[in-house]
């Protein structure tokens, strides 16, 4: 007699390939997906849940096994040659290239179109089908009274500075963080005491106001992170919200809404 489906693989197919650590990856979201189902269709007993439950543990104790076993050269991810990578094969472009276009701006290549595509319809078919969701889809521009109540357009802002020299600019939470990091780990033999009230310093990075933050980056003695021998400006308000105008008179102010759900928020309770 044949095991049924539901059996198989119950204790032995936790991990058939054990060098593939992305198919107990696999797993293991699927697993999630099967316990999360389990108890909120309420349809299975205690004791089944738990057994899966084990099994997720299991799975995951398997994963961990295997990252362990495995020396750092193999688990190293080659940042650069991805990069490569997906230019070479066009994933994406960067936009404007030709004439110099700013940084950060990318078009999708085909294979990215297609990705893309697969990736919304597996959206598709799960989240309105299987959780019973709505899909909407709502306006880029949304008007500044709207972001102005909200808060965004005082508070939606970041702290920057920038090379006295070059002008380059640089985040300053992220900067005062990063000198931290490299403080620490230049005095691994510091003592406790101060070693926290770094770290304390480091977790309040982006909690700092505009003067504090100056006051941190002159007490570690902040430097131009491209150029050591350059300075920095004090740091200075920086809103991330792209700005534009609405309609031919150019007097109503807009942006480029700075969060996916804004007119979900907005347009339902």
């Amino acid at each position: 007699m044949e095991p049924s489906k539901d059996s198989i693989g119950q204790s032995d197919d936790i991990c058939s390939d054990s060098n593939d650590a992305y198919k107990v990856q696999a797993q293991i979201t699927l697993q999630q997906s099967k316990i999360r189902e389990m108890k909120k269709t309420g349809t299975a007993s205690a004791q089944e849940v738990l057994a899966e439950v084990e099994r997720l543990a299991t799975l995951r104790a398997t994963l961990s096994s295997f990252v362990k076993d495995k020396g750092p050269e193999d688990v190293t991810f080659n940042r650069r040659a991805f990069d490569e990578l997906i230019l070479r094969k066009m994933y994406i472009v960067p936009s404007f290239e030709i004439h110099n276009g700013p940084a950060g701006l990318f078009d999708y290549g085909p294979l990215a179109c297609s990705l893309k595509a697969n990736v919304l319809a597996s959206w598709r078919r799960h989240f309105p089908l299987e959780e019973s969701m709505l899909e909407m889809e709502c306006t880029n521009l949304t008007p500044s009274s709207v972001l102005e109540t909200s808060g965004h357009v005082d508070r939606f802002t970041d702290f920057m500075v920038k090379d006295e020299v070059t002008g380059e600019c640089f985040r300053a939470d992220k900067l005062l963080e990063d000198i931290i990091d490299a403080l620490l780990a230049a005095n691994p033999n510091m003592d406790i005491k101060e070693q926290e009230q770094h770290k304390i310093i480091q977790r309040q990075a982006d909690a700092f106001s505009e003067n504090e933050l100056h006051d941190m980056l002159q007490r570690y003695g902040a430097k131009s992170p491209s150029n050591p021998l350059h300075g920095l400006t004090k740091p200075f308000p920086f809103n991330l919200m792209f700005r534009t105008t609405i309609g031919p008179e150019g007097t109503a102010v807009g942006y480029l809404r700075p969060e996916t759900a804004q007119g979900l928020f907005v347009n339902f309770r």
